[in-house]
């Protein structure tokens, strides 16, 4: 079994290289475009789907802490991704399963997350046929970060400025220009 901290995570992601990351992006498109045909289709049994992506589950306990639970499949892999939300942050896991239900490894779900939703943003990016000169990116957390470092790799330098919008206190904005 394997363990990923998020700094592991991290660490993988950034190091893509631009066959890499398109590979990531054409795996990633291939399975939304799946799903979306699977949900549209009103006569597909159940067990016909290849992916399953049935509805979160949330508690919040008497604490006040909250946890989600989003449950996924796409037959050959099955995951579920667990979330507390409390006090003190935002906490998760990826524990990622074999068919026959053998844990296979658990990562960090704060940054695969992030790098996650970055990369479905750069399915509309990669497939716009005019050139990117500008982009603007909103906001500096994790997903901002990706939001750009994904845009160097994936444009290969060709965009001309990236401007980035942030309503937050200026040591987010100093730590992301650290970060990238």
């Amino acid at each position: 079994m394997l363990i990923l901290t998020e700094k592991d995570v991290y660490s993988l992601l950034s190091n893509l290289d631009r066959p890499s990351a398109l590979r990531l992006l054409s795996k990633l498109h291939a399975i939304l475009r799946q799903h979306t045909a699977e949900q549209s289709s009103p006569t597909q049994q159940q067990n016909e789907k290849l992916i399953h992506q049935p509805p979160r589950q949330t508690i919040t306990t008497k604490n006040g802490d909250t946890s989600l639970f989003m449950p996924s499949s796409t037959t050959t892999t099955t995951a579920i991704k667990t979330v507390t939300v409390s006090r003190s942050g935002i906490n998760g896991a990826v524990s990622v399963f074999a068919p026959d239900g053998e844990l296979r490894g658990v990562l960090n779900a704060c940054e695969i997350t992030a790098f996650r939703t970055a990369l479905a943003v750069m399915v509309a990016l990669v497939r716009f046929r005019h050139p990117v000169k500008n982009i603007v990116v909103f906001g500096a957390g994790r997903q901002a970060e990706w939001h750009i470092l994904l845009s160097l790799i994936l444009l290969d330098g060709r965009a001309e400025s990236i401007t980035v919008v942030n309503r937050a206190p200026r040591q987010r904005m100093d730590e992301l220009l650290a970060a990238v």
